[in-house]
């Protein structure tokens, strides 16, 4: 990107998976992006002038809750699994504050930490401070981590990113050995797919794209909004909050 000048680009791992409504979740993740970063009428992207990462998919996020900060808050979303079938419990989004409640609500924010680089969006300019931070500094590590330090309270990177994410790791059903290079899980063997925290997985409803349906399986039926969606539906219109750190409660 740098080498050619390139003013963004999407990278998602080989494994990542999505919901069937992502273009519907983009749109309001767009509106979030902009509430954020103070872009109502951007000039360049949908997303807002002036981010650096855009973080869709990630193993947990944390908010900024010592600090006063603006979020977009989409309740009632269909695309969201419940609290009980989130993983990741160390990383979760501190959500006491009332405009944060609900079962099925996102927040769009601006992370102070993240793991896992299922996609990340990058500018031009973001891919400039991370290669400066991780190649020309005595702060390289591996690179979820090296991103969620650009991102963070210190840093003058600006970044944006959902809870729960958008995108997720899809675990093939087989030997677990595939899921990760770093992990030894070669006695263990799933019969079923699942994708990480994404309802309707586009993996799973690969034979229904292909059969020519219309609606398309949660993995949880019984948990989610809805069992079943269209892709024609719309999503729940977001409300730009701002938060105030005197709301966020020590233990959530």
């Amino acid at each position: 990107m740098v080498h050619e000048g390139i003013q963004s680009a999407l990278i998602i791992e080989d494994d990542a998976d999505w919901d069937v409504m992502l273009k519907s979740q983009l749109v309001e993740f767009a509106r979030g992006s902009r509430y954020i970063l103070g872009s109502p009428a951007p000039t360049h992207s949908p997303y807002g002038d002036n981010w650096d990462i855009l973080w869709f998919g990630h193993c947990g996020a944390i908010n900024r809750m010592k600090e006063d900060h603006k979020a977009y808050v989409i309740q009632n979303d269909p695309t969201v699994i419940p609290v009980h079938l989130r993983i990741f419990p160390s990383r979760r989004p501190n959500m006491t504050p009332p405009a944060l409640h609900g079962n099925n609500t996102r927040v769009i924010f601006s992370p102070q930490r993240a793991l896992c680089t299922a996609s990340y969006a990058i500018s031009l300019r973001g891919a400039q401070k991370l290669l400066y931070d991780q190649a020309m500094t005595d702060r390289g590590v591996v690179i979820d981590r090296g991103i969620s330090n650009l991102c963070s309270k210190d840093s003058q990177a600006l970044c944006i990113a959902p809870y729960p994410a958008m995108f997720g790791s899809f675990r093939a059903p087989g030997n677990a050995s595939r899921d990760s290079d770093i992990a030894d899980k070669a006695s263990k063997v799933r019969k079923v797919g699942n994708t990480e925290m994404i309802a309707h997985p586009v993996r799973l409803n690969l034979d229904r794209f292909l059969a020519g349906e219309r609606s398309f399986k949660s993995q949880w039926p019984k948990d989610t909004l809805m069992p079943e969606v269209e892709l024609a539906m719309e999503l729940p219109r977001g409300r730009q909050e701002y938060l105030t750190k005197d709301q966020f409660l020590d233990v959530y």
